[in-house]
């Protein structure tokens, strides 16, 4: 008996070539978003350019989701809700605060801190996000809420779905900000990337780029589970329920 197997859509996007450690990010930002509502999304990458498999149907339909997304500021949260507990961390070579903090933390914001940092006998940060959320005086947490605001609210003349268009496809771009902290993933925001010679280079960055890679961050969680603390070291603490169990 013929069987008949589903065509699944697949959208090429040419513009996240993975030449670009941001493209990269931005690209598992993307699958994140898109599997909010489409559970079944994949994406690869064939010949260099990225293909988004088994989500929305064509390209207006995964534009028009993201710009939804932009427009009701739906993106995950990102803050460093961990960030004194890390300065006294680092300050005392010990990672016990982190791991106190963890244990209590909400849900929403563990994955985002095992992405950044492992509290070990001493605290231990994911290159990929410098010391915890900052490289040099790079704040990636104000990056993030810089373009979010710009994306929700755009300049008068700006038409944020044909820019967003535009850069998925590897299209010119006109609307782009500065001082994102997107230079460590972004190899083309960087102010002097040509080190050593006379080269000086300052570039702007769709706000798309930083926003999609900073959503793509949770992919990168390396802690391995909570820990009830001693009672001594926090009150605060409640027992784990099924919803805090992680592979």
């Amino acid at each position: 008996m013929a069987t008949s197997n589903p065509t699944l859509p697949v959208i090429p996007l040419p513009g996240l070539r993975l030449e670009v450690l941001g493209n990269y990010l931005a690209s598992l930002g993307l699958l994140r978003l898109l599997a909010r509502k489409s559970p079944s999304v994949r994406i690869a990458w064939q010949d260099g350019v990225l293909q988004v498999v088994g989500g929305p149907q064509n390209l207006d339909e995964l534009l028009n989701a993201l710009v939804g997304i932009a427009e009701k500021r739906e993106w995950s949260p990102y803050e460093r809700q961990w960030k004194r507990e890390q300065q006294k961390a680092t300050k005392q070579k010990d990672g016990r605060p982190l791991a106190v903090w963890r244990a209590s933390a909400d849900e929403e914001w563990v994955e985002l801190f095992d992405a950044h940092d492992v509290p070990l006998d001493r605290v231990a940060f994911n290159p990929l996000l410098g010391s915890g959320g900052n490289a040099g005086q790079r704040e990636f947490v104000k990056g993030w809420a810089q373009v979010v605001g710009e994306l929700q609210q755009p300049p008068k003349k700006v038409n944020r779905r044909e820019e967003l268009r535009a850069w998925l496809l590897g299209e010119a771009i006109s609307w782009m900000v500065s001082g994102v902290a997107a230079a460590s993933w972004f190899s083309s925001a960087n102010k002097i990337y040509n080190s050593g010679q006379s080269a000086y280079h300052e570039e702007p960055l769709s706000p798309w780029a930083m926003a999609l890679a900073c959503e793509g961050l949770p992919f990168f969680a390396g802690a391995a589970s909570r820990f009830r603390p001693p009672p001594s070291e926090t009150n605060s603490v409640n027992p784990i329920d099924s919803r805090s169990a992680r592979s």
